[in-house]
Order: structure tokens, then sequence, then C-alpha cells
């Protein structure tokens, strides 16, 4: 029956960990449903309203956008953006507006702070392992010790960023 329908519909949004909306193809939001463990939003704060009433100019703009290439044909489109967290940082978001035939459209919103930082992360240590190797493959082409701290040398200066470096040998007078 449609009342069913209507229930299995609602169980499977309720599951969703993203924040939902539902908007009328003049951009008027319609439904909408809190992201799981985030801020409550009163409802009358986002129903009835067109999404750039109640988004930030920067978000309005990104969704604006995303409606008009969906008009376009483009019927998904995904989009970030970033919002000031409470602790001082920023989130960011990632949003997903999928628009059909009638020109009616759902946003999903998710929190993708930790999986972008951890991107990032990741990032940083692939350039890391990737210089530390160029620097090693330089090293072993080397013939003599001499050439081989030259280059060590250099290349760790490079890739500090440092003017000057050296390295200094010896015994400590402690070990003697």
């Amino acid at each position: 029956t449609l009342a069913e329908n209507e229930e299995r519909f609602r169980t499977l949004v309720d599951a969703v960990p993203d924040l939902i909306f539902r908007f009328a193809p003049d951009g008027t939001i319609v439904d909408y449903k809190g992201a799981e463990g985030g801020t409550y939003v009163p409802p009358e704060v986002f129903l009835n309203k067109k999404y750039d009433e109640v988004l930030p100019p920067h978000v309005a703009a990104l969704t604006k956008e995303a409606f008009e290439k969906a008009a376009g044909g483009e019927k998904t489109q995904t989009f970030q953006y970033q919002l000031p967290s409470d602790e001082g940082g920023m989130e960011i978001f990632e949003a997903r507006i999928i628009v059909n035939e009638t020109g009616e459209a759902v946003g999903l919103i998710r929190d993708v702070t930790e999986r972008e930082r951890l991107l990032a992360e990741t990032r940083s240590r692939a350039e890391q392992e990737a210089m530390i190797n160029a620097i090693s493959q330089k090293i072993q082409a080397t013939t003599s010790v001499e050439d081989a701290l030259q280059v060590a040398i250099r290349e760790l200066g490079d890739s500090l960023g440092a003017n000057k470096t050296s390295i200094r040998l010896g015994v400590d007078a402690a070990q003697r």
C-alpha cells in the first residue's frame, strides 16, 4: 500500500546519516532531515524557504550552479564547501544535488572533514616518501663516500629549503 511504501521510504531516509533536503522546482525547501549526530535545526528554519534565503551565500551560489547544470541535463551535481566549525577551524562538506525530470531535487550533505584531512595527510606522506626515494637513488648512484655525502647535503638542503647545509664528521670528545 501507499502508506507502507511511505513508511519504508521514511525508514530508509532516517537510516542515511546525511543532511537531506527536498526541493521544489523553484528551489523551495519542502522537506528536510537533519544529519545524524549533527546539530539539530528546527524545521521552520528551512521549510518553505528558498535555498538562497537559508544557506550561506557561497553555498547558495554553488547550489544555484548545481541546479543550473542539472537543468542543462547533468542531473546529478556534486560539490564541496567549507564552513567555520565551533572549534574555530573549518569543516568541509560534500553536497550532492539530484534533480528529476520535473525539476524537483534532493540534496544530500555530508561532513567530509575527517576524510579530507586523512587524504591530505596521505598525500603529504606519499610526497615525503617520493622525495626520500629520489634522494636515496641519487646517493646510491654515487661512487664514493664523499660524493654520497655531497649529494645527501645538497638534496636535503634543497628539500628543506635551507640556504646552507653542512655535515660535521668526527668523534665526540666524550666518546674517546
